[in-house]
C-alpha cells in the first residue's frame, strides 16, 4: 500500500502581512504516514510566513484513503454547513473520476467532512472501526435527553479520539459561537455495541438507521436543520 501523502504547489497570502509566498499544502494523507500525526494534533496545512514569520493555516480539500480497508473520508472546506448538499455532488464527481474503472458495489466507503475538527472525527472513527452512522444517532439520543439539557442549536458534539477506555465513549462539546471546547460528556460504549448489532440482527433498524443518515455526509445536525 502506498502510503506517501500528496501535496500540491500554490501561492498563498498571509493574513497577517500579506506576504505572497509559495507552500506545499498536503491534499492527501494515509494511515501510518507523519501527515496523519500532524493531522490529529491541528498543525496539518500550517505554514509560517516568510516575511512576518506569523503561523497561518491554509484551508484545501484533503482525501484521507485507507486502502487496507477500503475507505476513504474526503474534507471540503465550506464556509456554511448548509453547503454540504453541493459538497456531496463535487466528491461525486472526484470518486466517479478516481474509481471509474470500478462498479457501484466495489467502491470504498466514503465520507465527507466540511470542517477540519469534523475530518479529525471520521478520520479517528474509522481508524478505530467506528460505525460513524450509529455514533451520530447516539449523539441524537443524547441532544433528546431533556435530562442532558444539551442544545444542539448551540453545541457541538464531536467524539473524542483522544480518549480511549473501553467501557466508554468519550464526546467534546463545543460552543458554536466562540468554537471553544465547553465540557464533554461519556457515554457507556455498551449502548453502541446494542445498536451496531441491532442493525446486523433487524433490517427494519438498519433501514431506518440508512434512511436517517443517508449520502456522504453523515451528521447528526441535518436531523436538526442545522444544515
Amino acid at each position: 500500500m502506498n502510503n506517501q501523502s500528496s501535496t500540491n504547489e500554490e501561492y498563498a497570502s498571509c493574513p497577517h502581512c500579506n506576504a505572497s509566498q509559495c507552500i506545499e499544502p498536503v491534499t492527501a494523507v494515509h494511515p501510518d504516514s507523519e501527515e496523519l500525526d500532524s493531522l490529529f494534533n491541528g498543525t496539518l496545512n500550517r505554514f509560517q510566513c516568510s516575511a512576518c514569520e506569523q503561523k497561518f493555516s491554509v484551508k484545501v480539500p484533503v482525501l484521507f484513503r485507507d486502502e487496507e480497508n477500503h475507505a476513504l473520508v474526503y474534507y471540503i472546506p465550506a464556509e456554511d454547513r448548509k453547503d454540504w448538499q453541493e459538497a456531496e455532488n463535487q466528491m461525486d464527481k472526484v470518486l466517479k473520476q478516481v474509481f471509474s474503472n470500478l462498479p457501484d458495489d466495489e467502491l470504498p466507503h466514503c465520507r465527507l467532512t466540511l470542517t477540519y475538527r469534523g475530518f479529525i472525527e471520521k478520520t479517528s472513527l474509522l481508524m478505530n472501526g467506528f460505525d460513524d452512522r450509529v455514533i451520530e444517532y447516539l449523539k441524537y439520543q443524547l441532544f433528546k435527553d431533556e435530562q442532558r439539557q444539551l442544545d444542539p442549536y448551540r453545541t457541538e458534539m464531536l467524539y473524542n479520539f483522544s480518549q480511549q477506555d473501553e467501557n466508554y465513549l468519550n464526546f467534546l462539546l463545543f460552543d458554536r459561537e466562540t468554537g471553544s471546547s465547553a465540557s464533554a460528556l461519556d457515554v457507556p460504549k455498551e449502548l453502541y455495541d446494542e445498536l451496531a448489532e441491532s442493525i446486523l440482527k433487524d433490517e427494519d433498524v438498519k433501514n431506518e438507521l440508512e434512511e436517517m443518515f443517508s449520502g456522504y455526509f453523515i451528521n447528526v445536525e441535518k436531523l436538526f436543520g442545522l444544515c
